[in-house]
């Protein structure tokens, strides 16, 4: 548990070059994303990510039955995925670096029934991006197909993950942040509600301005 009181959960990632761990780490994201998204999607998730690691954070009320209902799947979801997109290789994935399986190359992988859907689905990531706390509305470059995952606060820094399209080029969605107790809440009929965050005893509300 980190000091928030969350359940922090670490799965490693073969270690080696970065460069052919890169569509490993990717992968495994999405396969870890995707499944908690289908099965937990009433609780709160985020995926964190480095180049060596995958790192999920969950909300305090998992923490009772996490050994089931996280662990189990997603071992499930990995070996179905593995299983899936690297039968062409003789040998345990992991094992081989010089498999071209690992970067998702089509020469090896040509027979891989869902070879084209995981090649879209790896172009999906998660990423966040961080808000000016002290302003009210608020523009930031994040591609119009980017679905909003959640708010959060980091470091006292308001934060919004998104899970996105990389080969998305459209941009720009603006955002208003009021705090509790303003005049200036956004109108329910122009904005959309993304979540709320506290910072100590002050509350503020993130909206997605629907009208630019």
């Amino acid at each position: 548990y980190n000091n928030d009181n969350q359940l922090v959960l670490t799965m490693g990632i073969p270690l080696g070059d970065q460069d052919n761990n890169q569509a490993e780490m990717l992968a495994l994201q999405i396969a870890l994303f995707e499944m908690i998204r289908l099965e937990y999607h009433q609780f709160d998730v985020v995926i964190l990510t480095d180049s060596k690691l995958v790192v999920g954070i969950f909300s305090q009320r998992w923490k009772a039955n996490y050994n089931l209902d996280i662990i189990n799947p997603i071992k499930e979801t990995l070996s179905t995925f593995q299983a899936s997109h690297f039968h062409s290789c003789k040998s345990p994935w992991w094992y081989y670096p010089e498999c071209a399986c690992r970067q998702f190359s089509i020469e090896s992988c040509i027979n891989s029934n869902n070879y084209i859907e995981i090649k879209e689905a790896i172009m999906w990531t998660i990423h966040k991006f961080k808000l000016d706390k002290f302003t009210g509305t608020t523009k930031i470059q994040i591609p119009a197909s980017a679905q909003i995952l959640c708010f959060q606060q980091q470091a006292g820094i308001p934060t919004i993950w998104v899970y996105l399209d990389n080969a998305d080029s459209t941009v720009t969605r603006q955002f208003t942040r009021y705090g509790t107790g303003w005049d200036n809440e956004p109108s329910p009929y122009h904005s959309k509600y993304i979540g709320t965050v506290q910072d100590n005893l002050f509350v503020w509300h993130l909206f997605e301005n629907l009208r630019g």
